[in-house]
């Protein structure tokens, strides 16, 4: 039965669908317009998920102290269950998150790192390409939550932003810095990256670059290529080898038949390699997929210089230019040429200026990691650290974020945020570009420009999107939970520094996939039966979330399911798995939980190009619409058990305003439906048999006056 059938059989039970631009009468026009404006900055194709896998490249480790060790960030704007687990030691965790708050978890070195790293010495060239059945941690929620790691030794540290398995991608190329200068064998330490799966049998094809001198623990030379299987939550390390100086993976290739997750980094890098003194590098690497042309390279709080940074090409023939300035053609991506990333030092390169914040881009897609300098360059308290970029055009107008802290010991000196963003028709920081800060009453919203001062720290060079950027260094005051909010699209880094110890990375990312050009969102396609459970239709178990597109090679495919639980109420679901980015469809349903009461289900789904669709599903108890006591005068149904011979139906001429009689099964499934037309005595007869339904009870519905009614019977054999 179609759904437009079904609301002919009840008035009193509510199917509503909504997309985005339509209005409803389920909540008031406010509150579905606070809902739709959460859709594309908070839940929509970005670093917020409801899974993860994390497994990173080892640290150097020397001495630890109590504060020491690795741990994860866990913030929502929901209360909700989370589970960590790693399967490989047989470890679970769960942790309920309270809303607008960070969660610390600490979690043993060898559950979160790939290949532990023994204390005082260099394991990196222990590593060989081989899999590690089970070692990734694995991270599971009922509500989208954002996660951070970071891996905190004394003297050495970094952080990480955790990209949820929704927004995994199937092409890498690896950005990461050099091994340490150090060439002799006990000191050597290595330019490593990890590849996790997420899904069984995914194969992984990894093709080594880097320099002349780069090799592999496992044996690769440049240009040389290794195929890999894996299985959910399985992790591959691949570590540099010793041929030589300033050895790195940079540049290597990684493409997967099924979406993966990629984490890189250095064991402990001199950044430049000739400025001490050294520090873990870590982050988590994009898809080329969410790859763009124009990129903010920022430089951090009170350092004297901007960042180094290191730009990949996509694709061959690739030219790249800093503030206008064309600076090189990244060509034959993915041979053994090693032109296919550049590395720019803001020490002492002019096009910087003063302040060191500009604008990378090129005539094709790229990519562009920072490495903060150390210490030994300005003397200024800090340390390297690595930072991923992402693209203007993965900006978005809220940004949620959290340090890695939370005011008991173990967080850093100093936290750091540089938020980019358009000016205003005065050249000014927009008035509703506003920082929000989390407490116990909530949030309280400040416009940035009363709270940090009216000046910006630069402006960029020239437009981007037709329009002129500018970036604010703003210092934290506490470690916590914070919300930026504009009508214009934003972007933002956190950073953060002690005593030779530093981390950094983006403090939200987009991540839409704009390689297939997918403008259409996806449909769902269900029914809801008499007793609420949202199923498919022509009598199909699950509803179906399919992706669409206005081309047959513009599919982006399914990311995200959604349930918003924070609408949602009385219904209970159950989503099937299904490959994100990969499959075009998913499938759910849903249940009601006390029929007796009323219930209402939100769903949201994604593409992985972003584009969403929203629908709210409304049922009615059947107790204040349904009455088959109240039935007696208006219908006789008999016999009341059946073998399954024939069933006789009778309404009395009072029942001449029903349309429509359906028989219902008690999982609320429509078997058979007839017009209602009365016979000439005033009695309507209908007659239908039974022996092709199974075993069970049956319910005979009508409606009279804007109330339904309802008599049963029972087929036994």
């Amino acid at each position: 039965m179609k759904p437009s059938t079904f609301t002919n059989v009840s008035n009193s039970l509510i199917m509503i669908f909504v997309v985005l631009c339509c209005s409803v009468v389920v909540f008031s026009q406010n509150e579905l317009d606070q809902t739709i404006k959460k859709l594309p900055s908070y839940l929509n194709s970005s670093n917020a998920g409801t899974e993860f896998y994390i497994s990173v490249p080892t640290a150097k480790i020397e001495t630890i102290y109590p504060n020491d060790g690795c741990y994860l960030y866990i913030s929502s704007q929901y209360q909700t269950e989370v589970e960590i687990t790693n399967d490989a030691k047989g470890s679970r965790r769960v942790i309920q998150t309270k809303p607008n708050d960070v969660m610390k978890v600490k979690i043993p070195e060898n559950e979160i790192q790939a290949y532990l790293n023994q204390q005082g010495t260099n394991s990196g060239h222990n590593l060989s390409e081989t899999v590690i059945p089970l070692q990734a941690l694995h991270i599971v929620s009922n509500d989208p939550i954002v996660v951070y790691g970071c891996i905190r030794y004394s003297y050495t540290s970094d952080a990480f932003l955790a990209i949820p398995t929704s927004s995994w991608g199937q092409e890498y190329i690896v950005n990461t810095y050099k091994a340490h200068e150090w060439s002799k064998p006990a000191n050597n330490l290595a330019s490593m990256t990890t590849i996790v799966a997420a899904y069984d049998s995914t194969k992984v094809i990894f093709t080594l670059n880097g320099t002349i001198t780069t090799n592999t623990v496992g044996g690769l030379t440049t240009g040389q290529s290794k195929s890999l299987m894996l299985n959910k939550g399985d992790v591959v390390p691949i570590a540099s080898g010793m041929l030589g100086l300033d050895a790195t993976l940079a540049g290597s290739k990684i493409v997967a038949t099924k979406p993966i997750g990629v984490f890189s980094g250095v064991q402990c890098a001199d950044v430049p390699t000739d400025v001490p003194w050294c520090d873990y590098l870590v982050d988590m690497e994009l898809p080329t997929s969410v790859w763009g042309t124009e990129y903010h390279v920022t430089k951090n709080f009170n350092r004297n210089a901007g960042p180094l940074f290191q730009v990949v090409a996509k694709e061959p023939n690739t030219i790249v230019s800093v503030n206008g300035i064309v600076v090189d053609t990244l060509s034959a991506v993915g041979n053994s040429s090693m032109a296919e990333w550049t590395e720019l030092n803001a020490k002492g390169d002019i096009w910087f200026g003063n302040n060191g914040n500009v604008v990378v881009s090129a005539d094709k897609p790229i990519s562009v990691t920072t490495f903060n300098q150390g210490q030994s360059l300005d003397n200024i308290q800090n340390d390297p650290f690595q930072v991923t970029c992402y693209p203007i055009d993965q900006y978005r107008n809220e940004i949620v974020f959290a340090t890695p802290g939370i005011g008991d010991g173990g967080g850093f000196n100093q936290n750091f945020i540089n938020v980019i963003y358009p000016v205003n028709n005065q050249n000014e920081i927009p008035d509703d570009l506003l920082f929000g800060e989390v407490d116990s009453n909530g949030i309280t919203w400040t416009p940035v420009k009363n709270k940090f001062g009216n000046q910006h720290s630069q402006l960029f060079y020239g437009n981007q999107n037709g329009k002129q950027y500018a970036v604010k260094n703003i210092q934290l005051a506490k470690e916590g939970v914070y919300h930026l909010q504009c009508s214009e699209e934003i972007g933002c880094y956190s950073y953060g520094m002690s005593s030779f110890d530093s981390y950094g990375m983006p403090s939200f990312v987009g991540l839409k996939d704009n390689s297939m050009g997918d403008l259409v969102a996806p449909n769902i396609v269900f029914e809801q039966y008499v007793n609420g459970t949202i199923g498919g239709i022509e009598k199909n178990e699950y509803a179906e979330v399919v992706d669409r597109a206005t081309t047959h090679n513009s599919y982006s495919n399914i990311a995200k399911v959604l349930i918003r639980s924070e609408y949602t109420s009385n219904y209970s679901t159950e989503l099937k798995p299904f490959v994100a980015g990969i499959d075009r469809s998913a499938f759910f349903k849903a249940n009601v939980i006390d029929v007796t009461k009323d219930a209402q289900l939100v769903v949201s789904t994604f593409d992985k190009a972003g584009n969403d669709t929203t629908i709210i599903i409304t049922y009615k108890s059947l107790t204040t619409s349904i009455s088959e006591k109240a039935s007696d005068k208006f219908m006789n149904v008999y016999p009341s058990i059946t073998d399954g011979g024939v069933v006789t139906i009778e309404l009395t001429q009072g029942s001449a305003n029903s349309s429509m009689v359906s028989v219902v099964g008690i999982d609320g499934k429509v078997v058979k439906s007839f017009d209602n037309v009365l016979s000439t005595n005033g009695v309507q007869t209908i007659q239908f048999i039974t022996s092709e339904l199974p075993i069970g009870m049956y319910y005979v519905l009508y409606s009279m006056n804007g109330q339904q009614y309802q008599k049963s019977f029972v087929k036994i054999k």
